[in-house]
């Protein structure tokens, strides 16, 4: 994989960039921003970050971001701290959680959304065991069932609540 130096004008974050014709199979984490160019399989993690799925990029996963846009192709399923941008040449295959969901014409979405409305699309796990982690409810066991609730790794859960 490929890193470079951000610059916007004040950031000292690095950006990654999975170039075309290179293959992760597994576990990626990331801090800020990923380009993918080529292919992962397995499972992604921001705990803040903005996923960028290029136009021959191919994601395959387990994905909890902050932020994905997507411009390729992508199946699985999809958290979403924040929102989910599926841009015109861009394909989901899966499930979506996310509070936010741009789709522009010409896109592909095949599958299912399940959209908090109000304060409640952040994850509601202290950490501690309060709350049920999955963004519904007060925590007092008032959760959606469980066939449609995806729980995010605890350190995005966390994120999340901040």
């Amino acid at each position: 994989m490929l890193l470079r130096k951000k610059n916007n004008g004040g950031g000292d974050g690095f950006g990654g960039i999975l170039s075309e014709g290179t293959e992760i199979d597994g576990e990626v984490r990331f801090a800020d921003e990923l380009r993918v160019d080529g292919r992962i399989t397995g499972k992604v993690q921001s705990e803040r970050g903005r996923l960028l799925v290029g136009e021959s990029g191919h994601v395959e996963a387990e994905v909890y971001v902050a932020i994905a846009s997507i411009s390729g192709t992508m199946s699985g399923t999809l958290v979403a701290a924040t929102k989910v941008e599926i841009h015109a040449t861009g394909r989901f295959y899966g499930n979506i959680h996310s509070p936010a969901l741009i789709i522009e014409e010409g896109a592909v979405f095949e599958g299912n959304c399940e959209m908090a409305t109000g304060s409640s699309h952040q994850y509601s796990s202290d950490g501690n065991g309060n709350g049920n982690g999955n963004g519904y409810g007060n925590g007092q066991g008032d959760e959606r069932p469980k066939s449609n609730s995806v729980d995010p790794p605890p350190e995005i859960a966390e994120a999340a609540t901040r």
